[in-house]
C-alpha cells in the first residue's frame, strides 16, 4: 500500500476535476480560503495485532482517514457537499477503504456547511494501491 502522499494525491485527483474544481488541503482550515473545499487527512494508522503471525510478520496496518467537505452556498450547500463526498467515497472504495461515518457537523462559521466522513482499511503487506489515473477524469 502506498503512503500518505500517494493516497492523498489519488483522492484529491478524483475530487478536484476540471468539471468541478474543489480546493483540497491536507491541513485543517476551519474556514477554507476557497469554496467548495475539502480537507483530507490520515487521522491515524497502527499495526493490527490480530494479524501477527508466528514468524512475527506484522505487516497488517489499520489506516483511518477523515475528510471534511465545505460549501459556502446560501442555498444548496449540503447538496454540494454530498455531491463532492460521493466522489470521495467512490475513490476510497477503489482503494478498499470502508466508510464508517458520514454526517453534517457544525462549523465555526455558521454560514458554511460542513460534511465529515471517516474511512478505514486493514491493509496487508502484500496489498497495493491500484494503478489508476490520479489526474481526475
Amino acid at each position: 500500500m502506498k503512503g500518505f502522499k500517494e493516497i492523498y494525491t489519488y483522492i484529491e485527483g478524483k475530487t478536484n476535476t476540471a468539471q468541478r474544481p474543489v480546493y483540497c488541503a491536507s491541513k485543517y482550515e476551519p474556514i477554507p480560503f476557497e469554496f467548495p473545499a475539502c480537507y483530507i487527512t490520515e487521522a491515524e494508522h497502527h499495526k493490527n495485532s490480530t494479524y501477527v503471525t508466528l514468524n512475527h510478520d506484522d505487516g497488517h496496518l489499520v489506516r483511518n482517514w477523515e475528510v471534511q467537505v465545505f460549501s459556502n452556498k446560501q442555498s444548496g450547500g449540503l447538496m454540494e457537499c454530498f455531491s463532492i463526498m460521493e466522489d470521495i467515497e467512490t475513490a476510497f472504495a477503489e482503494l478498499a477503504f470502508v466508510e464508517t461515518y458520514c454526517g453534517q457537523q457544525q462549523n465555526i462559521d455558521p454560514t458554511i456547511t460542513r460534511l465529515v466522513a471517516r474511512f478505514t482499511a486493514t491493509i496487508g503487506s502484500a496489498d497495493t494501491m491500484p494503478e489508476t489515473n490520479t489526474q481526475g477524469d
